[in-house]
C-alpha cells in the first residue's frame, strides 16, 4: 500500500502546485500590475470622456451640431504622428534615407465620425504605461 501512496502524494503536490502558479498563487510574489492600455484601448476610453464633455453650452465648439449627435460618434482610423528634428535635416544629405528623418512622436490622432463627416478628434499618446487620451475636440 506504502508503494501507491508516495508516487499519488508526488503527483498531487506537483498538480497543487501548477494549479497555485495558474492562479498567481503559491509564489510569495507581489500582485501583477494591470495589462498597459493598448492605443486602441485608450482611444475608446477618450471617445467616452468626450462624449461627457459635450454640454448644449459647448457642443459647437467641439465640432459638432448638436449636443445628440455626440451618442453617434464613433472613431475614425488612427493616424499615426511624427515629427522631424531640424538637427537631423541640417545634416542630411543626398544620400541620407529618408525614413531616418522620421521620429514616431508616440501620438496618434483619431478622428471622430458622425454620420460619414468628421467632426471633432481626439489624441492618444503613448506613456511608459500603456496609452492614454490626451486631447479632446480639436
Amino acid at each position: 500500500m506504502l508503494k501507491y501512496a508516495f508516487p499519488a502524494l508526488i503527483s498531487g503536490g506537483l498538480a497543487l502546485t501548477a494549479c497555485m502558479a495558474a492562479q498567481g498563487e503559491g509564489g510569495g510574489g507581489a500582485p501583477q500590475p494591470p495589462p498597459a492600455p493598448t492605443q486602441a484601448a485608450a482611444a475608446q476610453q477618450g471617445l467616452a470622456t468626450l462624449q461627457q464633455l459635450v454640454t448644449p453650452q459647448n457642443y459647437a465648439g467641439l465640432g459638432f451640431s448638436s449636443p445628440e449627435e455626440v451618442r453617434r460618434a464613433q472613431l475614425g482610423s488612427p493616424m499615426p504622428l511624427f515629427r522631424v528634428e531640424l538637427n537631423t535635416l541640417m545634416q542630411m544629405t543626398p544620400q541620407t534615407p529618408s525614413s531616418t528623418v522620421l521620429v514616431d512622436a508616440r501620438r496618434s490622432l483619431y478622428p471622430v465620425v458622425v454620420d460619414q463627416r468628421v467632426a471633432s478628434s481626439l489624441f492618444v499618446m503613448r506613456h511608459d504605461d500603456g496609452w492614454r487620451a490626451t486631447d479632446f475636440g480639436s
